[in-house]
């Protein structure tokens, strides 16, 4: 569920049509007039793209490309397919809210670098790659003066943010904000199953050997804090096993890269990381990747779902930089891995499937 208020009514963007196809099939919109304690249907907003969506009103006086340049305007960003969906983008003017066919839909830009819409939801063009998205959220924070995204994904685990300068892009490459396990999630306020590890007694009711996850991160822009080069934001973030809501805390930091003088040597990575194995799935190869700021003692380990090490991969002193490990599996069956690597004090964990 989205909303937003224009001209002193409350207006709900509301995901239904629950069945055995699809879990989230249409989003309605509906306006309340009496402080939410009743709503009226508007219009099916979407049953194809903008199924989830997440608005933004903005001056458009302040952001040229829209289709109309004064007053308010409704940035809206959608997934559709639940969890299976790229993020696509359409505008409305905010005083024609209340009819549908005043939507248009971002369809790509043009030649001269220019956004193009359209009147069918049919030529709505997804901002980047990535169809995995469900429940997220966009705002503009206003310290970095950039778009920020989040959303739940399982490539890569956790919660996902991406950042433009324009609503249209180009989004940056996703990267992961919440990992359950770099970020105690997991043995602390996340089921971990008593099949891998007995480390919490957090989980429902008889789901102790299911797994928890995380999914739903809603952000509060009008709480983000900061100066031009960092931001503090917040966030909700929806849990299972057990399922609840926790309040989130992430601070960023906008840093710029220098690009354009190529060095021979380059300076080692500023932390320890452990990326996400790509492809993911696999059969019968993947490729992890590790970054250490410098020369250390590193193991990296592949377990079962059951915490049983299948294979060794690293077990050396290694020199800093970014590295990459290819891990054959011909002789694993399919399913869900998990590999750690523990390098002086750092020690993370991410999954890995095998599809044979």
């Amino acid at each position: 569920m989205e909303g937003t208020s224009v001209g002193g009514r409350m207006y709900i963007y509301h995901t239904t049509d629950y069945g055995n196809t699809a879990n989230m099939g249409r989003s309605v919109l509906a306006v309340s007039d009496d402080d939410g304690r009743s709503f009226q249907y508007l219009y099916d907003f979407s049953t194809l793209h903008f199924i989830n969506v997440s608005v933004v009103e903005v001056d458009l006086a302040q952001w040229p490309g829209f289709p109309q340049q004064t007053g308010q305007g409704l940035v809206i960003f959608g997934s559709g397919r639940y969890r299976q969906s790229d993020v696509r983008l359409a505008f409305q003017p905010a005083d024609s809210i209340g009819t549908k066919h005043s939507l248009r839909y971002f369809a790509g830009l043009d030649a001269a670098g220019q956004p193009q819409w359209s009147v069918s939801e049919e030529d709505a063009a997804p901002l980047f790659s990535h169809p995995c998205v469900g429940e997220f959220s966009v705002t503009y924070n206003r310290f970095l003066h950039k778009w920020l995204m989040l959303y739940n994904c399982d490539n890569p685990r956790g919660i996902n943010f991406r950042t433009a300068d324009q609503p249209w892009g180009p989004w940056s490459f996703t990267q992961v904000l919440f990992d359950p396990w770099v970020d105690n999630g997991y043995c602390h306020f996340m089921h971990t199953s008593w099949q891998f590890k007995h480390c919490d007694d957090v989980h429902d009711p008889g789901r102790e050997n299911e797994w928890g996850g995380e999914y739903g991160p809603y952000q509060f822009e009008d709480l983000a804090t900061g100066t031009d080069s960092t931001t503090t934001i917040y966030f909700t973030m929806s849990t299972w096993n057990p399922y609840t809501v926790v309040l989130m805390k992430s601070t960023l930091k906008l840093v710029h890269i220098a690009t354009s003088v190529a060095s021979k040597n380059p300076t080692p990575p500023e932390h320890f990381m452990l990326w996400q194995n790509y492809p993911n799935p696999f059969n019968p190869t993947t490729t992890i990747k590790f970054a250490l700021p410098r020369r250390s003692a590193v193991t990296l380990k592949v377990f079962d779902a059951l915490g049983r090490e299948v294979a060794t991969l690293v077990d050396k002193v290694m020199e800093p930089g970014t590295h990459e490990v290819v891990f054959d599996v011909k002789a694993l069956s399919s399913g869900v891995y998990f590999y750690r690597i523990q390098a002086e004090g750092f020690v993370a964990t991410k999954k890995l499937m095998l599809l044979k």
